[in-house]
């Protein structure tokens, strides 16, 4: 707990009144008053089957006549190739294939996997922070493949990204994790990662999960969570290292695919390609709902960064007043509890809203 007062750590007269306050900081991520804005949502349920929604989302790589991530390739149709079957809804989800023939692959043997990738059409920008859900469900698969829900972006010269990523060298390997299936959760900041795999206790990735990207980057922030079976969010990872959050525009993704040796955890030599569609295996990925919400700022957050911390103190100072004293020009926002001026009130609002910094304030807290 940290003492503060309206002059700073120190106790101090101001206005005839010694203000001393307890500021108490308090996470906010799951407070339910923060994410009541809803920004993007689809419920692929209530999609017709078929192909996806283009106004909504963007199926591969557009415009490459040739894309492929890894080892496998995500074909563009058009000019190049036909209406690919895949990701298509179906069945209430979106469904993402990896296959182990791949058509259009022209060398003998053949060296590319077919597979896929969603992405929503409009990106999210970094000076406000949101909150990222999908529903999945991953299904067994042999070593060496990949599926994801991630955030990404790139500037022309480097990338962004924040990533769930389930890594069946990993997910399959019952052995090793009894207790949960690991996941990897990622972050990129102009091109440097900092990886780190999460062994959620129950977590079985066969079945439908909720996963959540809290992306803070006023804040210098990201957390990973779960809803574990009895509807319980849990952190998995909180990441607030210097230099480790994406501060770029980013798109919101999902794909199917199969890493090259250049990922070493990932790949598995016995996953090879077959020439023939006889020899094929298709593995599914299913991506049943998403949402996006915004956080609702606090009204004590006086410079919009989504904490409440010894800087909104500092803004606060130059207002404060005796009661019923009018309010300095530019203080209008200091009126916490709306009677006109910037007393002790107002200051017990800012006192119950604190936060501290790099923790998300509670929006209800007034």
């Amino acid at each position: 707990m940290e003492v503060m007062s309206p002059e700073g750590p120190s106790r101090a007269a101001r206005g005839g009144l010694v203000l001393g306050i307890a500021l108490a900081t308090c996470p906010a991520t799951a407070v339910a008053a923060n994410w009541e804005r809803v920004v993007f949502a689809y419920d692929f349920a209530a999609a017709p089957e078929g192909p996806l929604d283009p106004t909504v989302w963007i199926i591969n790589h557009p415009g490459s006549w040739w894309w492929v991530q890894g080892r496998t390739q995500f074909p563009n149709y058009g000019p190049w190739y036909p209406a690919s079957e895949f990701p298509r809804v179906l069945g209430g989800a979106c469904v993402i294939e990896h296959h182990h023939f791949n058509p259009h692959d022209g060398d003998d043997p053949n060296t590319t996997f077919l597979g896929g990738e969603i992405r929503a059409v409009a990106p999210f920008s970094p000076d406000r922070c949101y909150r990222f859900e999908a529903a999945v469900r991953c299904y067994a698969y042999p070593r060496g493949l990949v599926t994801s829900f991630f955030l990404y972006g790139f500037d022309g010269s480097k990338s962004d990204e924040i990533d769930f990523e389930f890594v069946s060298n990993r997910t399959s390997d019952d052995a090793t994790y009894p207790g949960g299936d690991p996941v990897l959760t990622n972050t990129w900041n102009e091109s440097s990662q900092k990886p780190l795999y999460v062994v959620p206790a129950g977590l079985d990735l066969a079945q439908v999960n909720t996963f959540r990207i809290y992306w803070y980057p006023t804040l210098r922030r990201i957390d990973w969570t779960w809803r574990d079976p009895a509807g319980v969010e849990k952190t998995l990872r909180k990441e607030t290292a210097p230099g480790a959050v994406p501060d770029e525009p980013m798109n919101l993704y999902f794909n199917f695919w199969a890493p090259a040796p250049n990922w070493p955890d990932a790949y598995s030599a016995a996953l090879q390609p077959v020439n023939g569609p006889a020899q094929n295996q298709v593995f599914r990925y299913d991506v049943l709902r998403v949402e996006v919400r915004e956080l609702t700022l606090c009204k004590a957050d006086f410079d919009r960064d989504g904490d409440v911390d010894a800087d909104d103190l500092l803004a606060y100072l130059p207002c404060h007043s005796r009661p019923l004293q009018s309010l300095p020009a530019g203080c209008e926002t200091r009126d916490l509890d709306g009677d006109g001026d910037a007393d002790q009130g107002d200051f017990g609002i800012l006192q119950r809203c604190y936060s501290g910094r790099g923790e998300p304030a509670d929006a209800g807290c007034a």
